[in-house]
């Protein structure tokens, strides 16, 4: 690939990253009430099928996961990982949990 070729796709998926981070979403402190799912894949399938209200996400959460629930209700936890892991009682970094919807 040549060196302009590389630069224009660069370009092009730095813009692509920019858009999916830049689109408006809800900034939250403190999480809600309720079950919550952990995990982008079963997260992303939870949304199709919808079983999923809200996704929040960590302030760190990689743009790569966030394509992956590009329909869903996205709100931005205020904390990285490790504090939405602490609040969901988890030992390991969480970028991502689903809120899920009550069976009503």
């Amino acid at each position: 690939m040549t060196e302009t070729k590389q630069k224009v796709k660069k370009i092009k998926e730095e813009s692509e990253e920019t858009q999916i981070i830049s689109s408006p979403i809800e900034k939250i402190d403190k999480l809600p009430k309720g079950e919550f799912m952990i995990g982008a894949r079963e997260i992303a399938k939870a949304v199709k099928q919808g079983l999923v209200k809200k996704v929040f996400i960590a302030s760190n959460c990689p743009s790569t996961l966030l394509e992956k629930i590009s329909d869903a209700n996205v709100i931005r936890f205020s904390g990285d990982q490790s504090e939405l892991a602490a609040r969901l009682g988890k030992s390991f970094p969480v970028a991502m949990a689903g809120l899920v919807k009550d069976n009503e």
